[in-house]
Formats: structure tokens, C-alpha cells, sequence
């Protein structure tokens, strides 16, 4: 059995690749835990939830700020990850939340997610410290041996007439230049553009085969590194949309870097042993903590905590200032991509619209609030807020949904349905005058504008309706 040993234990990777590949593959897991913030208020939205594992019905139904808090938590561990700190108790950590997440609602289906926490699972054993030259784990075989199982298993899936005669794969391309392409070749050549579907078809299946051998033989390695990126690099190219699973492969695949790349990487970037500095460790690691307060999230007290929980372990455990200006910066790290992306928007944008329709005025109503002040010109925004307004009926808010209208139509003055609105909120308010010419605006805009109508029924009952 001495080959089977040999292939578990007998892979050495360099310290360098290793850290390549750290880099690359938790800073994606970053930036993919950060991009399902937005999710957050479809978990256990009107207390229900069905788990992918019928042992976890036996938990309360997740909460959408409890999973915020993981999705964020699990967004530092990775980026602190991503810079060396605490790599494997970190990745043991994300395994463990990001599979509660996951395992805990089938509102999360993706099937590359199920890849990404097992390999994340791996990384728990990934020897990602400095050694004194190469070192040798089962971790790193086994997870190209999940890769090759995972094109294994999509090329024989793939041996079937149904794709291998073409005609799934050019349904599945909706590229409009790529079925020219297609059609043109097909003409120049004088064949049928099946043909040519069934040709790539075929291409497919065999480049996952030979992928699945290559990632296991290292001498194949260069082969596999072009045929993977390509492949990989291909689908985003052809707009499927599968978040970020081509960015999580192409991260992987820095682990097949030729020697000659990782060797120039160790010159320009070596090893250097820290000195222990506790003090200024711990005030960094937890600045990176009290950072996430700034985010725009009602539980962001709960997430602070737990940030400083895992912060202050980590800088008691490791007390160097690398420790330390790492930490701070996947706090800010958060910070900075609520206010570059659209998640938080998304995630008080998708809160509204839940409970909007589930009759929850006022939570509805603290949402798209929440929604206009991190974007000012969302227009269905002023417009859903001026709706909620009228229909909670308190004192004051016909005046508010008159102004939240009138935003909407600076913003969109051409929206017939914003104009019918603002008549029923001056309605509302006994402006009939202004009211009427609000209906009869929209109707210029839309003459069958139902809402319109109603309200200039509702005004001059014995007049005809326009």
C-alpha cells in the first residue's frame, strides 16, 4: 500500500503556494459571504423555513438578523483569513457558519455553495503556515481530489444524446454574438449549426474529463491550469449566472501555478517572523471590530461582538502587529463594500418587499427608509413608501405619501402610476383641485390608467369618466 500513502501524503506543496492560493481563494469567499447579505430577510421570512437536513427542523427557523450576523461574521473571518491570520481556525469557523446557513434553509439551493463549504471545510486542514520548505498533507490531495470528482461527475452526466447532440447547449447560450458566431461558421463551412453546437457539446464533456485526471497528476498540471482558467474564464464570457463559481475555481487554480511563477513570488514577497507586540495587536484587532458598527444594519451591535470575540482570540493567540493592521482591515473591508455595493440596499430593498406583502406596515415602512437613505433616487422606493403610508393611515402620513410621490415623480416625471398615486394622496388630504389634475396628468400619460380613473370618479360622480 505503499502508492496509496504516496498519493495521500506524498504531495508536497510549497509554503509560497499555499499562500498564493490563501489569498486568492478566502479573499473570493469574502467577497461571495458578503454578496448573500442581501438574502438575509429571505431566511425564515413569516417563520417558515425547510432545511436541507430534516435533523435541523428541529431548530427554531432562522431569523434574518441572526443570519445577517453570520454572513458578515463569516465575510471577516475570510478577509482576516485571506491576510494569514488564523487561517485554519478561521476557515474551521466559516465552515461551521456558512454550513448552518446553508444546511438550515433551501433558500440557499446553489449546488456549487455545497462545493464551496466542503472545500472550506478542507482549508480547516490546509497546513497554511510558513514551513521551512514544502510541506506534505492529505488536505490539499483530497481537495483536488473533490475537484476531479466534481468534473468527473459533470462529464458523465453530460454522456447523454440530449447534450451531446447539441441542442441543450445552444438553448443554454443566450450570447446573441455567440449564435451568429455559430450560424456564420456553420454557412462558411456548409454544414449544419447542430453540427457545431454538438462539436462544442462534445468538447465540454471531454475538456471535465481530462481536467479530472490532470488535477491529480502533477506533472499535468501546466495542461490543466490553461484548460481550467480557460474553460472557467469561458462561462463567464457566455453569461451564465452562477455568482461567483468561476471566480472560486479560477482562485483554485492558483494552487497549479508552474514552479517558476511561485518561485519569483517567494523573492518578492518572503517570510518574515513578526515580533510579539500584544498591545498594539489587540487595540488594532478590535478597532477592526468597533469598524463594523458603521455598517447600516440593525444588528450590527450583535456583529461587533462577535467580530470582537474572534478578533481579541485571535490577537492574544498571535500577538503581532500583522495580527493586528489585518484584522483592522477586513473591518474596514466591510465597511467599504456597504458603501460600494448594492447589498445593503438590496437587503432593506428585499426586507420591504417581504414584508410589504406580508402586512407588516411598519417594519415595511423602516425598510425602504432605510432603502432612500443609501439610495436617494430609488424612485419604487418613494413610491412603496408613499403607498405604506397611506395605507398605515396615522396622523400625518397622507402628507408624507404626497411628498414621497412628489420625489418620485421629480426623479421619474413621466410615470403615469406615481401621478394616479399622488391624486389619491391629494384626495386623501381634501385637495380635490389638485388632486383632479394630478389624475388627468396621469391619464395624458397612460389613458388607461386605471387608479386615475377611479379617482376622478370618485371627484365628479355625475360628470363622464374621460
Amino acid at each position: 500500500m505503499t502508492w496509496w500513502r504516496t498519493f495521500w501524503y506524498g504531495l508536497e506543496i510549497e509554503p509560497t503556494r499555499l499562500r498564493i492560493l490563501r489569498i486568492a481563494f478566502f479573499g473570493v469567499l469574502g467577497l461571495d459571504l458578503w454578496q448573500q447579505v442581501s438574502h438575509a430577510p429571505r431566511y425564515g421570512a413569516g417563520g417558515m423555513s425547510v432545511p436541507h437536513i430534516s435533523l435541523l427542523s428541529a431548530l427554531p427557523a432562522p431569523h434574518r438578523d441572526w443570519v445577517l450576523v453570520l454572513f458578515c461574521l463569516g465575510s471577516f473571518l475570510a478577509f482576516r483569513a485571506a491576510m494569514g491570520v488564523a487561517a485554519r481556525a478561521s476557515a474551521a469557523a466559516v465552515a461551521a457558519l456558512f454550513g448552518l446557513i446553508y444546511f438550515w434553509s433551501q433558500v440557499d439551493s446553489y449546488q456549487h455553495h455545497y462545493l464551496v463549504w466542503m472545500i472550506v471545510l478542507l482549508a480547516a486542514f490546509v497546513p497554511w503556515e510558513p514551513a521551512n520548505g514544502p510541506r506534505e498533507h492529505w488536505a490539499v490531495r483530497l481537495l483536488l481530489v473533490q475537484l476531479s470528482l466534481v468534473y468527473l461527475w459533470a462529464a458523465v452526466a453530460k454522456m447523454d444524446p440530449h447534450w451531446l447532440e447539441g441542442r441543450t447547449l445552444s438553448m443554454q447560450i443566450s450570447k446573441e454574438w455567440v449564435r451568429e458566431g455559430v450560424m456564420n461558421t456553420a454557412r462558411a463551412w456548409e454544414i449544419k449549426p447542430l453540427a457545431l453546437w454538438s462539436a462544442a457539446a462534445w468538447s465540454v464533456m471531454l475538456a471535465e474529463l481530462t481536467l479530472a485526471v490532470c488535477l491529480q497528476v502533477r506533472r499535468l498540471w501546466p495542461a490543466a491550469l490553461v484548460l481550467g482558467l480557460g474553460f472557467h474564464i469561458g462561462i463567464e464570457v457566455l453569461g451564465y449566472k452562477i455568482g461567483l463559481f468561476s471566480a472560486f475555481m479560477v482562485a483554485l487554480y492558483s494552487l497549479l501555478l508552474p514552479a517558476r511563477v511561485v518561485a519569483w513570488c517567494d523573492r518578492i514577497w518572503p517570510s518574515e517572523e513578526a515580533e510579539r507586540r500584544l498591545g498594539p495587536a489587540m487595540a488594532l484587532s478590535l478597532a477592526g471590530a468597533a469598524a463594523t458598527l458603521a455598517l447600516p444594519f440593525p444588528p450590527v451591535a450583535a456583529l461587533a461582538a462577535g467580530v470582537a470575540l474572534f478578533a481579541g482570540a485571535a490577537a492574544w493567540s498571535r500577538p503581532t502587529l500583522p495580527t493586528g493592521i489585518a484584522q483592522l482591515t477586513a473591518g474596514l473591508a466591510l465597511v467599504t463594500l456597504a458603501e460600494t455595493t448594492d447589498q445593503a440596499r438590496d437587503y432593506y430593498k428585499y426586507l420591504g418587499g417581504d414584508t410589504r406583502r406580508r402586512g407588516e406596515v411598519d417594519v415595511a415602512l423602516d425598510a425602504y427608509e432605510n432603502v432612500l437613505a443609501i439610495d436617494p433616487e430609488y424612485v419604487s422606493g418613494w413610491v412603496r413608501l408613499g403607498d405604506l403610508m397611506l395605507r398605515r393611515g396615522a396622523e400625518g402620513d397622507d402628507e408624507a405619501a404626497v411628498e414621497a410621490f412628489e420625489t418620485a415623480l421629480d426623479l421619474a416625471p413621466r410615470r403615469a402610476s406615481s401621478w394616479s398615486r399622488l391624486a389619491r394622496a391629494r384626495a386623501a388630504r381634501g385637495e380635490l383641485e389638485a388632486a383632479a389634475e394630478a389624475a388627468e396628468r396621469a391619464l395624458e400619460l397612460d389613458p388607461e390608467e386605471p387608479d386615475a380613473r377611479a379617482v376622478l370618479r370618485r371627484l365628479a360622480p355625475s360628470e363622464p369618466n374621460p
